[in-house]
Parts: structure tokens; sequence; C-alpha cells
């Protein structure tokens, strides 16, 4: 998937604590992308999100649904 974005296997989890923080976490963490991505919303975001060129506009995207979702009060995963 980092091939097909263009992006380092890294950058899917920037702010993610480390494994060493919480036992089992990097193994929930996995799991958690993975079912986000077999949903309809978020293999057309995916899709969406892999057409754009501008990696500083990704990193704005990026940062604007990150802002949304903390204003919007959801829990993280």
């Amino acid at each position: 998937m980092s091939d097909t974005l263009g992006v380092a296997p890294a950058y899917f989890f920037e702010g993610a604590p480390g494994p060493e923080l919480e036992s089992g976490f990097a193994e929930d963490n996995a799991s958690y992308v993975t079912e986000f991505l077999s949903t309809a919303e978020g293999l057309q975001l995916n899709k969406a999100f892999a057409r754009i060129r501008d990696t500083k506009l990704r990193r704005r995207i990026v940062d604007l649904v990150s802002h949304i979702a903390e204003t919007n009060g959801s829990a993280k995963p």
C-alpha cells in the first residue's frame, strides 16, 4: 500500500505510540487499520488519497481530518 501511495510504511503510523507503551498495542493498531481499509469508506478514502500527488496537500488533509476528529469528540481507537 505504501508503494501505491508513494509514502514510506512509517507514514501510516506517525504519531502512534510505540508497542513498548502498552502490551498488544501494535497488534491492535494493525487490526484497526485492516478493519478500516476493508470498509467501503476506507477503500474510497484510500484510493482518493493515493491520487493526490502533492505531499504538502496530503499532510494538510491528514491534519484537517485529525482536527475534525478531535473537535468532534471522537474517541481514539
